[in-house]
């Protein structure tokens, strides 16, 4: 029985790129995200479009280091490897 969890999310925020244009540029589809909406009574939402990527559910894992390194490794390397 573990007494506590870890993940590692990646979150962009952009006021001029959507959540699918973020996608695009990144290569993958959002476990989370919103669109910008000008009617929101919260700023942050007004403002801002955001996308994120997370590995909640996705690895067993309680160690935090294990979840920033399969970021790194999906992002980082992916894209090394793509250039």
């Amino acid at each position: 029985m573990n007494f506590f969890d870890a993940h590692a999310t990646l979150r962009v925020f952009s006021s001029e790129l959507s959540p699918e244009d973020i996608a695009g540029v990144l290569g993958t589809e959002p476990t989370d995200g919103y669109r910008r909406d000008p009617d929101s009574r919260y700023r942050p939402v007004r403002e801002t479009n955001y996308w994120s990527w997370s590995t909640v559910n996705l690895l067993d894992s309680v160690y935090p280091l294990v979840h920033v390194r399969f970021l790194i490794v999906k992002f980082v390397v992916q894209e090394r490897h793509l250039s």
